[in-house]
């Protein structure tokens, strides 16, 4: 199942370590153990036949235990202390935690992106920094244009209404405004190229839904189609949005360190004004950096991760598992007869038990 899909309803376990599970299979019977577990407590709840794979039944390493008939669980203890009651039915809600995005440094995320970038979209993204370049360019000398404008060009104009000052204030603001127009142009192409875009299919999604062909039919037939692409949608977005920071960081920083010497040309005061608000500005990209690091950290592994679970929902979506349990001391040597089916991909897996 996706990761954290139900991380709204996890309790807060500062105090308590969460309750772990993982597959155990044992070497004298080749039986597998479903194991409830923290960092300080190791125990196996129930052994499963291995008539019955494991992932059949949607329970799968690492996902979190919630609740046993409705009861929340903070503990392994608390866990087989719940499963070994007498009640007629025993249901199990497990969740994937969401994985944690580690500590994250601005650099190796610039450098991540780029790379990813070179590789996959060398000739767009080359076009990108075209674009960004000449729009720096432009913001830069703007000023300048305008500065001429106003104080040269058109004075001298007033003042001595020769022809030439007419034609210089004509051509100036002719660049200025043949500038600002393809300022614009560039810049809703920059936005267009950008992966947050509509220039082009991400890649990413691109080698999802290619696997997703390579996959076998009755497995498609049983998929749900909406499902499936909502999760290549949404999840792929994260990494729109890394790209779109980086785009946004680079054209930010590199417009400013361009304009700063030129006002210093035009008007000290000004330059003043804006060097005492750069660390403002710094500060507020390098928060922007910092949150790009996170998520560039988690999508390290990303492709690998999307069609894993792509796989997964694709293969039990929509079907029934059923494995019968051996007798085991946890249980006072009570058989769970069946496993109920789980619910849908996007869903939490629930799973029933009934004694014998």
């Amino acid at each position: 199942m996706p990761p954290g899909l139900e991380e709204n309803i996890i309790l807060d376990l500062e105090e308590e370590d969460p309750v772990l599970v993982e597959w155990h299979k044992s070497s004298l019977d080749e039986r597998l153990g479903v194991v409830f577990f923290t960092s300080r407590t190791r125990v196996v709840v129930d052994l499963v036949e291995s008539g019955s794979p494991a992932d059949e039944l949607g329970i799968y390493p690492g996902q979190q235990l919630l609740s046993v008939n409705g009861t929340m669980v903070k503990s392994a203890e608390r866990a087989i202390k719940l499963l070994s009651t007498r009640a007629k039915v025993v249901q199990l809600k497990l969740v994937q935690p969401a994985p944690k995005a580690r500590a994250g440094n601005t650099v190796k995320t610039v450098v991540w992106a780029v790379s990813w970038m070179m590789i996959n979209y060398r000739r767009d993204f080359i076009a990108c920094l075209l674009l960004m370049a000449y729009n720096i360019v432009v913001i830069s000398t703007l000023p300048i244009l305008k500065q001429f404008l106003f104080e040269t060009a058109l004075p001298r104009f007033l003042t001595s209404g020769i022809d030439l000052c007419l034609i210089d204030m004509i051509t100036t603001l002719v660049i200025i405004g043949v500038t600002t127009l393809l300022h614009c142009q560039t810049q809703y192409m920059l936005d267009l190229n950008k992966m947050d875009g509509a220039g082009f299919v991400p890649l990413m999604q691109r080698r999802l839904t290619m696997h997703i062909t390579t996959l076998p039919q009755r497995i498609l037939d049983q998929a749900n189609e909406i499902a499936l692409l909502a999760m290549i949608q949404e999840d792929v977005v994260v990494l729109d949005r890394v790209i779109s920071a980086f785009f946004d960081l680079t054209i930010g920083s590199l417009t400013l360190l361009c304009l700063l010497p030129i006002l210093a040309t035009l008007s000290g005061e000004l330059t003043c004004i804006i060097a005492l608000a750069v660390p403002v500005f710094l500060s507020m990209q390098l928060r922007l950096g910092a949150f790009t690091a996170k998520a560039a950290e988690m999508l390290r592994d990303a492709e690998a991760l999307f069609m894993r679970l792509i796989e997964e929902n694709l293969v039990y979506a929509r079907t029934k598992a059923r494995a019968y349990v051996v007798p085991h001391q946890c249980f006072e040597n009570r058989a769970i007869e069946y496993l109920s089916s789980f619910l849908a991909p996007s869903e939490t897996a629930w799973f029933g038990a009934v004694d014998e």
